[in-house]
């Protein structure tokens, strides 16, 4: 049975990162958590906001199918050609348009061959539009070898794999009502193997807090987070108190729904 509310305009399909929980083979906590079940089963990143079903990570397309939410999306929109952002385009059955970035549609169209002719292009300079859905995209920073791109709809903005923060991204946040953070680490900052760069939540709560926006729900989680869930969440919640912040922050997981 899904989990799904039918009337909900923002709905997380994978909350996970790379990594998807539990994952074979590993017994670490998160990994024992996930397969107690609850709310630290995670698949790789995918949401549907407003009829776009933004990034497709592995497991997304079984996800829409077992949850029966084929006809809750007109269009996809891909963030950047990351393995656990787009992967569950290989499994796509269907026939809706695909809004790929046009600095990386030559990537796109060789992971994908056989989806070439339904890309769209969109731009990270200027306006775009999905089915009467106007909105804004820029890049940010993630990896040295690949444009990520984040997306502001008025008040609402997804921003996945941020590996830095500076007054450009700041401007394109500034006072939105909500925004799709980067859950990848509590309170370090990471570099993987030189390639993959991801800012600590508390840098993000920092930042986000300088301008002025209201709540961030932190999406890809990895295991670099540590501890389940509910103690995740609940450091989250003692880091923004503690320090008096006037902010709102939460953890996603796979089956948060929001009427946003």
């Amino acid at each position: 049975m899904s989990p799904i509310k039918k009337n909900s305009r923002l709905i997380f399909l994978g909350t996970g990162s790379l990594d998807v929980f539990p994952k074979p083979g590993c017994n670490d906590i998160l990994c024992q958590a996930a397969r107690r079940g609850g709310k630290d089963r995670r698949a790789q990143p995918g949401l549907i906001y407003n009829r776009i079903l933004i990034d497709c990570g592995e497991g997304i397309p079984k996800r829409i199918k077992e949850w029966h939410l084929e006809n809750e999306f007109d269009a996809v929109l891909i963030s950047h050609p990351h393995r656990d952002h787009c992967w569950g385009l290989q499994k796509f059955s269907w026939k809706k348009p695909i809004y790929v970035p046009l600095d990386s549609r030559e990537i796109f169209d060789n992971l994908f061959p056989e989806l070439k002719s339904r890309f769209r292009n969109y731009y990270c300079l200027g306006e775009n539009e999905i089915n009467g859905e106007k909105f804004k995209a820029i890049r940010i920073f993630h990896s040295p070898a690949i444009f990520n791109h984040a997306f502001r709809f008025n008040k609402f903005v997804y921003a996945q794999d941020i590996g830095k923060l500076d007054k450009k991204f700041g401007e394109f946040v500034k006072n939105a009502k909500l925004v799709i953070g980067d859950g990848f680490s509590f309170d370090q900052d990471f570099v993987i193997q030189e390639a993959y760069y991801h800012v600590s939540m508390i840098r993000q709560i920092n930042f986000f807090v300088k301008y002025q926006v209201r709540s961030i729900i932190f999406n890809g989680i990895g295991h670099h987070s540590k501890v389940p869930h509910e103690y995740l969440e609940l450091k989250l919640w003692d880091y923004v108190e503690d320090n008096n912040l006037n902010i709102s922050v939460h953890l996603a997981y796979d089956g948060l729904t929001l009427n946003f």
